[in-house]
């Protein structure tokens, strides 16, 4: 497991950042690697009486469904996605190992607009639960503020509060100005087709042009000069190869 490293390095993986995400906000990753990585639970509810009245206050609405089996339903207004239809309930099984009852984490993703990490709730159940966000930020929120989960972290309260997730910013990382490697190579190599076709075949350059890989702001100046001694030694060779022997 890659642990969390301090501002000092110059390069990070994206696994990295996703820890020293979750550590910025007192937690772990509790699968390092995942395409999906989440934290341990911040909390498990079982779904009694009392839950289910302020749920319901709540909109979030008890549906008997079958022997062995009741759904829990959020009635508010959902994510309409083209060709498919909302997934917005909680099918919870009464006669199984585990009990009705919801999970409380959350999990992390790359902000789409490369300003840091992304944190998700999720409120999962016993058996099936929604994927759409909505629902989950609303369970979520939820069962955070109805007081009968004990001992959340305080990101659990931020989270409750929040438009449906949190930020954590590479500025709060201490990562001011960190960059992907792709993105670096486009200014490095300013749009040229073949330089990017160079990249992808991962024998030039070094640091490679990964996706996973990040680099901070005071080393970029520095691998523009590597990789561009690194492109002249190449060309070079290649003058090299094709001289006529003598």
């Amino acid at each position: 497991m890659d642990e969390p490293k301090s501002a000092e390095q110059t390069i990070f993986t994206l696994d990295q950042l996703f820890s020293m995400a979750a550590a910025h906000k007192g937690l772990k990753i509790r699968n390092p690697g995942a395409l999906r990585p989440c934290t341990p639970n911040l909390a498990v509810v079982p779904i009694a009486n009392g839950i289910i009245n302020f749920l319901e206050s709540r909109g979030i609405e008890l549906h008997e469904h079958s022997e062995g089996m009741f759904t829990l339903v959020d009635t508010g207004q959902q994510q309409l996605i083209p060709g498919r239809s909302p997934s917005n309930y909680w099918n919870q099984k009464t006669n199984g190992p585990v009990p009705p009852q919801i999970e409380l984490y959350l999990t992390l993703s790359l902000d789409t607009k490369g300003n840091g990490i992304n944190l998700w709730p999720q409120a999962s159940g016993n058996f099936l639960s929604p994927v759409d966000s909505l629902p989950n930020f609303r369970m979520f929120k939820a069962i955070v503020e109805s007081g009968m989960a004990k001992e959340l972290p305080a990101v659990a309260e931020e989270i409750a509060g929040s438009e449906g997730h949190i930020l954590v910013t590479w500025t709060e990382l201490g990562l001011t100005g960190l960059k992907n490697a792709v993105d670096l190579f486009k200014e490095f190599s300013g749009g040229n087709e073949l330089l990017r076709k160079l990249a992808y075949r991962d024998e030039i350059f070094r640091p490679k042009i990964s996706g996973n890989l990040y680099f901070a702001k005071s080393y970029q100046v520095q691998v523009h000069i590597e990789w561009h001694y690194q492109l002249t030694t190449y060309i070079d060779s290649l003058r090299s190869a094709l001289q006529p022997d003598h």
